[in-house]
């Protein structure tokens, strides 16, 4: 999927950000998804943020 200069921008920050996080305090799993999936799984998190 090609990206836009912002959207770059923001995944190389998401990265550096769990990257920094503690290994022996936090449990990170990274798996690919399709587009429709991350938009369902975007809108979930929102929906749990404005709660």
């Amino acid at each position: 999927m090609n990206q836009g200069l912002y959207e770059e921008l923001v995944t190389k920050l998401i990265n550096y950000k769990i990257n920094e996080l503690d290994k022996d305090t936090f449990q990170i799993k990274k798996t690919s998804i399709d587009k429709a999936e991350a938009s369902q799984l975007l809108s979930q998190h929102i929906g749990k943020v404005i709660k």
